[in-house]
């Protein structure tokens, strides 16, 4: 584990990460990680494998299902967190994903795009 400067250190503190599964997710737990917080990873998708990777690292970790479009999977995942870790120090909302509507190029511009699409994501 890469040594991590004492002002940011993050020992004894939870954090969870919703789209923990997610690249960009991914890659914050696992910086949150390996600065000592123990990481609740959330999403939607599986998180077996993204936790083994964590614990081979030495980072305390363990997944959780979640879909934050709904209000009762939010609070299910809550409840089992705060179970299990007794307390959250640090939230990362890094749920979401890509939609091609959703999306600038050279012929759409961000004002160009559906509001719907942009909800979605």
């Amino acid at each position: 584990m890469n040594k991590i400067p004492s002002m940011f250190d993050l020992s004894g503190k939870t954090a969870v990460v919703t789209g923990g599964a997610g690249i960009l997710g991914r890659d914050i737990a696992m910086g949150l990680g390996k600065a000592g917080a123990a990481v609740a990873i959330c999403d939607i998708a599986d998180t077996e494998d993204i936790i083994k990777d964590f614990s081979s690292a030495g980072i305390e970790a363990k997944g959780y299902s979640i879909d934050v479009l709904k209000k009762d999977k939010i609070k299910a995942c809550h409840d089992q967190v705060l179970s299990d870790f007794g307390r959250v120090d640090i939230l990362v909302s890094a749920a979401g994903g890509n939609m091609k509507e959703a999306t600038t190029s050279d012929e759409l511009s961000f004002f160009d795009l559906k509001l719907d699409a942009l909800e979605k994501v």
